[in-house]
């Protein structure tokens, strides 16, 4: 019934057309202003409405739920092209789960050319988008993912999935080039983030490529490596705003390492990481206020 609205249904004197609602479809039946639906996929399916029965029977046979007149929001009448769309957002669908992602959106897009009001195909092809850059980048091309999600950007640049994709796939690319040891492709990556996503803050995440080093040997105990992280020849590489949250790293550095020296009995030392400071930028009160603490 629901592949025959214009066919041999119709020659016959019925009035019959196909209703599309999310992740379904059916057809209704017109006798003038009378009308019912018809589930073509279950033996009772005629008029569901009026039997809870079938409606129970249809949704345990589908896995879907049967959506009612009364919710004519949800409901959409579709023409033939419309049922050739569905075809093809259900090849969509298919291709989704195998995680053929160029052919499913190729699908979607095909069933949107066809319906342009198909909200389920597009909400399908923004998932796909968001799905591949993922995968993509879950697969270290990264190159490609920034592509594929900037691609969905342009399409749907409200897209939440997307935009969170977006900028996902930039840091995950500079990250790995830092965990690499390739530092200053990192920084490069991040600069062109920032002319990608404008704001993103990936200037200051620059930053971190200096931090990192440091953080790992503060981790290692070796304070005074730490320190030397934040030379002067490493940051200038820097972007200005990245410089300037290393140098808020760097100032806080000294507390770090005279508290983690006080908690181990070392006040002596402590005493002297602080004293060096002091000496270093006098306008750090901190310094005098921490000394007379280890005291």
């Amino acid at each position: 019934l629901i592949t025959t609205p214009a066919g041999a249904l119709p020659r016959l004197g019925l009035d019959l057309r196909a209703i599309e609602v999310p992740d379904h479809a059916f057809s209704i039946l017109y006798d003038g202003t009378a009308h019912a639906d018809v589930e073509t996929t279950t033996p009772g399916g005629f008029y569901p409405a009026r039997d809870k029965r079938a409606q129970s029977e249809f949704e345990k046979l589908t896995g879907f739920a049967y959506i009612p007149d009364s919710h004519r929001d949800q409901r959409r009448e579709v023409g033939e092209l419309g049922l050739v769309a569905i075809i093809y957002y259900n090849h969509g669908v298919e291709l989704t789960r195998e995680k053929r992602h160029p052919e499913a959106l190729l699908a979607y897009f095909r069933a949107m050319s066809l319906d342009p009001e198909f909200k389920s195909a597009v909400n399908n092809a923004l998932a796909v988008l968001a799905n591949w850059s993922h995968d993509l980048a879950r697969a270290q091309r990264f190159e490609e993912a920034a592509g594929v999600a900037a691609l969905g950007i342009r399409l749907a640049p409200e897209d939440a999935a997307l935009v969170n994709n977006h900028k996902a796939v930039w840091s995950q690319w500079a990250d790995s080039l830092m965990k690499g040891g390739r530092n200053d492709e990192a920084i490069d990556v991040l600069r062109r983030a920032e002319k990608a996503i404008p704001g993103g803050g990936f200037q200051r995440m620059q930053a971190w490529v200096v931090i990192r080093a440091g953080e790992e040997r503060i981790k290692a105990g070796d304070w005074q490596k730490a320190a030397e992280a934040a030379a002067p020849a490493l940051v200038t590489r820097l972007d200005p705003v990245a410089q300037a949250e290393v140098a808020r790293w760097a100032a806080e550095l000294p507390h770090r390492w005279a508290l983690a020296e006080t908690r181990q009995g070392r006040f002596a030392a402590a005493l002297d990481v602080l004293d060096a400071r002091r000496k270093a930028a006098p306008e750090d009160r901190r310094a005098l206020d921490n000394l007379a603490y280890v005291v």
